[in-house]
C-alpha cells in the first residue's frame, strides 16, 4: 500500500478551496488551519518516534545486561566450591535480577505512558486551537 503524500493532500485541499469563491470567506484562512493541523500531527508522530526510540534502547541495554549476568552466572554456577554457598548466592542473584526486571519494565512502561500522554497533549491542543479558529474565521464572515 502506497503513502499518501501530506503535502499532495495539500495541494489538492488548496485547489479544491480555491474553486469555491464563497463571500466572506478566505480561503488562505483555511490553507493556515489546515497547514497547522498537518504539523500538528508531524510532531505528534516525531513525539512518538522519538519515544519509542528511548523504548527500545532500554529493551537493547535490558538484554544486553541480561545476557552478561547470566554469562557470569554460568561461569560463577561452573567454579569449585562449597554447593549450599553457591545455591544461596544464586538465590540472591535471581532475587536482584528479578527486581532489576521489575525496575525495567517499571521504567519501559514509564516511558510508554508519558510518550503516549505528550502525543496526545500534541493533538488535543491542535483540535482545541483548530475550533477556535474555525469559529474565529466563521465569525468574520458575519461581520
Amino acid at each position: 500500500m502506497a503513502k499518501e503524500d501530506p503535502f499532495k493532500q495539500f495541494s489538492d485541499f488548496q485547489k479544491s478551496l480555491a474553486q469555491f469563491k464563497i463571500p466572506g470567506i478566505d480561503p488562505d484562512q483555511w490553507v493556515k488551519v489546515y497547514e497547522q493541523n498537518v504539523a500538528a500531527v508531524t510532531q505528534a508522530n516525531q513525539t512518538f518516534l522519538t519515544g519509542m526510540q528511548a523504548f527500545v534502547e532500554k529493551q537493547a541495554a535490558m538484554l544486553q545486561e541480561s545476557m552478561k549476568n547470566s554469562e557470569a552466572a554460568i561461569k560463577e554456577a561452573s567454579e569449585a566450591g562449597e554447593p549450599t554457598a553457591k545455591a544461596a548466592h544464586q538465590v540472591e542473584r535471581a532475587k536482584a535480577a528479578y527486581e532489576k526486571a521489575l525496575a525495567d519494565m517499571n521504567e519501559i512502561s514509564e516511558i510508554m505512558t508519558k510518550t503516549n500522554a505528550e502525543a496526545i497533549d500534541v493533538i488535543n491542543k491542535r483540535i482545541n486551537d483548530s475550533f477556535a479558529e474555525v469559529q474565529t474565521i466563521l465569525s468574520e464572515k458575519k461581520s
